[in-house]
């Protein structure tokens, strides 16, 4: 008998009733020697350990199988069924599938150990996808908890997945977690977790796996990619100093695979065990040049103090100097201090990865650093152009090269800021008259997209500097508005919209500015239309504008703003030809893309 695949099939329904009757809240109807067509029979489902029907929550459909081996698998287990099962689960609503190993015992007997797999509805479409054209598939099973609670958590939890996964068949496609950046930013978004009562409900929800679902316009769908191992990461208002010295305002508090940790700045995570007292203490320093170099110094501080405070709590900062590595990591916080150093000087506020830092990258920092801080000159086999630029991964810096000794061979410079207070530049007229001018009149589009030191607090002051002296001042502010918008809509940096917008402002306030006002009014309303929509008393102006103005490609201007093609359409027919083809380059024909205009 004890071969018999009856027999088999029977210990094994046998083993899983004995293990879901330890639960007060499930209970097994399961037929043996059934003849039911795929199943064996449900798990049913309770609110309560009472067990009583007015507390029924649903049932379970379940198979079982039962399986001599030699050995148990040592954790995941595979095992072939047929397609023509899981087809059949996949027009229910899923089911849970059981494999019992049964080990046959020198002393005779036999030793069981049980496997389960849940199958919803999205999981059973991928198998079925996978098998076609066959008649039997391979599926994955984890050994069975031995703690009821969690068997008991586990199957609550499918059965809620079940009940969700419904709407899966009629879906023409399932939401990708890659698109969580995009498409479904703000979205809401559903999991379902049993927890222990006087347990950290954190920790339970992130150990185990779980489908995760987003509220879609057909309902509410799960994530392609199926379960996952959920984390979660809340920023917390905490105080971290030493002494009176205040290092960070916020930390982090993660919950990501059982475990509770809380994170200060980028580099440190201290691990909290189930009660919430300080465990592990671990360093890894972060890759940010900025954000290391924070909590570089709060490390090092912390190291020698032996201690930070956390709001008003005490915490023992004790390391061993092998983990720590205390003159390695202060000289290496020298070299990052001069980095700051130098960004500070030419106004960088950018990142960079220190990773991603190449031999001639530092190099190149300390060559600036050595220019610009020192005043040392730069010797050099090439010849430099007067305005030149450096670049350190995404960071461009635009510099002024005035060459102060030339060699056979050999050239000295001397690099400055082009931004510094020292750069003298001049503007000529049309008719051959030069006048001192503002360092931003040689700014392009381009430059307005890539630089990095742009010291913006003096592009105002430069151009008020200008206005006795050069009687084309508030017409090169116009044209540097007009490339700061070329360039934001090249690069969509918000700070680039804001300084136009500054820009504008002081040409509008300004009272001896002798520009136009239609055409002051109608870029100050092309910069707030990459911004927002008009209010009604916006678009009431442009109207008036349109009313007044006897220029036809300020008409057109307007229109376009108010979003009236036809009425573009036609004014722009109005425009003389050179007009046209100047009109080609105004950053305002951003907005008339779709209207195939003929130049």
């Amino acid at each position: 008998m004890a071969g018999n695949s009856k027999w088999i099939e029977g210990e094994a329904v046998d083993f899983i009733k004995t293990e879901i009757r330890k639960s007060k809240r499930m209970f097994p109807y399961i037929d043996d020697d059934d003849k039911t067509p795929s199943w064996d029979g449900n798990i049913f489902l309770y609110s309560d350990s009472i067990g009583e029907k007015s507390n029924l929550l649903g049932k379970i459909p379940i198979q079982v199988k039962g399986h001599k081996v030699t050995s148990f698998p040592h954790g995941k287990m595979k095992y072939r069924v047929e397609v023509a099962d899981l087809r059949n689960y996949y027009n229910d609503k899923g089911v849970l599938y059981f494999v019992v190993c049964l080990r046959e015992l020198e002393e005779g007997g036999f030793e069981r150990q049980g496997y389960y797999a849940c199958l919803p509805i999205v999981k059973l479409k991928e198998l079925l996808d996978k098998g076609k054209n066959q008649t039997t598939i391979t599926i994955e099973l984890f050994p069975m908890p031995d703690k009821t609670k969690e068997l008991e958590s586990s199957l609550f939890a499918f059965y809620d997945d079940l009940g969700k996964q419904v709407g899966v068949r009629y879906a023409k496609k399932l939401p990708s977690i890659h698109d969580l950046a995009d498409e479904y930013s703000g979205q809401q978004f559903e999991f379902t977790a049993m927890v222990e009562k006087k347990k950290n409900p954190w920790n339970q929800i992130t150990s185990s796996y779980r489908y995760l679902y987003v509220k879609t316009a057909n309902g509410l769908l799960p994530f392609k990619e199926g379960p996952c191992k959920l984390a979660f990461m809340t920023d917390r208002i905490a105080s971290i100093k030493i002494g009176e010295h205040v290092y960070y305002e916020t930390t982090k508090v993660k919950h990501q695979s059982g475990k509770t940790s809380i994170i200060i700045g980028d580099s440190m995570e201290i691990f909290l065990d189930e009660e919430g007292c300080i465990g592990k203490i671990q360093i890894n320093m972060t890759q940010s040049f900025r954000h290391r170099l924070v909590d570089l110094e709060f490390i090092l501080d912390a190291y020698r103090a032996k201690y930070f405070f956390f709001n008003e709590t005490k915490i023992d900062f004790v390391l061993p100097n092998d983990v720590i590595k205390e003159k390695e990591k202060n000289e290496h916080l020298e070299v990052l201090r001069k980095i700051k150093n130098l960004f500070d000087y030419l106004h960088i506020r950018q990142d960079f990865l220190l990773n991603k830092l190449k031999a001639k990258d530092w190099d190149l920092l300390e060559l600036l650093h050595s220019c610009l801080l020192y005043h040392k000159p730069y010797i050099t086999r090439k010849k430099m152009d007067i305005v030149c630029q450096a670049k350190i991964q995404d960071i461009c810096i635009l510099l002024l090269a005035t060459e102060i000794q030339k060699k056979i061979g050999k050239h000295s410079y001397i690099l400055n800021d082009f931004f510094e207070e020292t750069a003298v530049f001049a503007c000529e007229t049309n008719n051959g008259d030069s006048y001192p001018a503002s360092v931003f009149v040689a700014m392009t589009a381009e430059r307005y997209s890539t630089c990095s030191n742009i010291n913006w607090e003096r592009q105002i002051p430069s151009y008020k500097k200008m206005i006795r002296d050069n009687p084309e001042t508030f017409n090169l502010a116009n044209i540097d508005v007009l490339r700061i918008l070329k360039a934001y809509d090249k690069t969509k940096n918000k700070e680039l919209i804001s300084r136009a917008e500054d820009l504008q402002s002081w040409l509008m306030k300004e009272k001896n500015c002798n520009l136009p006002y239609d055409l002051m009014a109608i870029n100050k309303y092309q910069i707030i239309k990459r911004s927002r929509e008009f209010t009604e008393k916006e678009q009431l102006e442009i109207r008036d504008i349109i009313n007044q103005t006897e220029d036809e490609s300020f008409r057109f201007a307007c229109y376009l703003l108010l979003g009236e093609k036809n009425a573009a359409k036609y004014h722009y027919a109005k425009v003389d030809e050179q007009t046209k083809v100047d009109m080609k380059n105004w950053p305002i024909m951003r907005f008339a893309k779709d209207l195939n205009l003929e130049i």
